[in-house]
């Protein structure tokens, strides 16, 4: 189920030199407390590094405590200084015990406590971070448990820091798949990602600068042994980190996934619903916006293409109306050719065997143009045609069939007879 990123982890950049600056920015201000970052790297000497490879701290396995943290998701800054220093306090005073890491959120939402620890489960130690993480299944999409285990330096605080954000991620996640993908929500993970990558990418830098200088002091030893022992200690975390990362890539292509499956039932739906305008098809639409720049560019060029609804939007800032004699003018230019739209205007190429010249098709067409525009009327009094239904009777019937998925293409090819 997890789909594969185009772009490589951070983690294999080749960076020689130890600076600190950092001018991306993100909601969660995290660089402006640097020891959060990279203190802690600084601090250790490079060949503790491989000491904690070669021997790492033993751990009672039947032993484990519980530290339960509130973390508020919904906050632009917050303070995770404090919530990191808790996280490391409690793993220096138990070194060789599991810590439990439960991880809760204040916000007023259908998630209980329940939910949350079956969607996030983090046990670790001095030297190992084991966790778990648990995506719910929705309307296109299958659920999916995903465990990551891989070695850590003792009390690095970035390590820490990334579990957090990396919470804050699948908390709001839930959220958005719950609120049926509204924007606001799409818009909130999205913003969380974006500060899981950015203090991902900065953590990978500081990994590679602290491996080769441990590498260099191996290396000037003639130590191969320990050599082997730090490169495969440095791939493990490696290669979890960028499980992670696939992850967190994985859940931005369930968010477009969805995006992109409801707006074609929605399309589905308004094409037999919907106004005038819902019933042309994305085609066509571009093929006017390319006619109207053609004859007045300096007027329309700030119209981009994009999808059908942007454009029609656009459209509509620019006090375009789509209608039958817009339509009229677009196929009476001789740079648009009728055959291409006689399919969607559900008009015959050919009559008694022969295939109609382009006038007698714009002709066919205009007909067709001013036929729906017309059936497209709403009134007071309900018609026949379903486009004619006024238009909360329209919006709860659209209601339905966005909530009932499963029944869509079956409603649709019932009601089109």
């Amino acid at each position: 189920m997890t789909q594969e990123s185009d772009t490589d982890t951070d983690t294999d950049t080749d960076t020689d030199t130890d600076t600190d600056t950092d001018t991306d920015t993100s909601s969660v201000d995290v660089t402006e407390d640097q020891s959060l970052l990279d203190v802690n790297a600084i601090a250790i000497p490079p060949n503790r590094l491989y000491e904690i490879a070669v021997n790492p701290i033993e751990t009672n396995s039947e032993t484990s405590l519980s530290l339960i943290i509130d973390v508020d998701i919904d906050i632009i800054k917050m303070n995770h200084t404090e919530i990191v220093d808790k996280i490391r306090n409690n793993v220096i005073t138990n070194p060789n015990i599991w810590l439990n890491l439960i991880l809760r959120t204040n916000l007023d939402t259908k998630l209980d406590t329940n939910c949350i620890n079956k969607m996030f489960c983090v046990k670790l130690t001095t030297n190992d971070i084991h966790i778990k993480i648990y995506l719910y299944e929705d309307s296109y999409c299958e659920d999916g448990l995903f465990e990551f285990k891989y070695p850590t330096i003792e009390y690095w605080t970035s390590e820490y820091l990334l579990i957090i954000l990396l919470f804050r991620v699948i908390i709001q996640y839930r959220i958005t798949q719950i609120n049926k993908y509204n924007q606001e929500d799409i818009d909130k993970t999205y913003n969380k990602i974006n500060d899981f990558m950015h203090v991902q990418k900065y953590f990978a830098n500081k990994m590679v600068k602290l491996y080769k200088d441990a590498y260099r002091i191996l290396f000037d030893q003639r130590n191969w042994d320990l050599l082997e022992l730090l490169r495969c200690w440095t791939d493990e975390n490696k290669f979890e980190k960028y499980q992670i990362i696939k992850l967190v890539n994985l859940i931005k292509f369930r968010i477009e996934h969805t995006k992109d499956e409801d707006l074609l039932i929605s399309r589905s739906i308004k094409s037999i619903f919907g106004k005038f305008e819902d019933t042309i098809s994305p085609n066509m639409i571009q093929k006017i916006l390319i006619w109207l720049k053609s004859k007045n560019l300096d007027k329309y060029k700030n119209i981009n293409r994009g999808t059908k609804e942007k454009i029609l939007i656009d459209f509509e800032k620019y006090d375009i109306q789509i209608n039958a004699d817009l339509l009229c003018n677009f196929i009476d230019d001789k740079c648009n050719i009728p055959s291409k739209f006689v399919k969607e205007w559900n008009i015959n190429l050919y009559s008694n065997g022969k295939r109609l010249k382009n006038d007698e098709l714009r002709k066919l067409l205009k007909k067709e143009f001013y036929k729906r525009e017309k059936e497209s009327n709403r009134f007071k009094i309900i018609c026949p045609r379903l486009n004619s239904l006024p238009q909360n009777i329209e919006h709860l019937i659209f209601s339905y069939l966005m909530a009932s998925n499963a029944m869509i293409n079956t409603t649709i090819n019932q009601i089109s007879k």
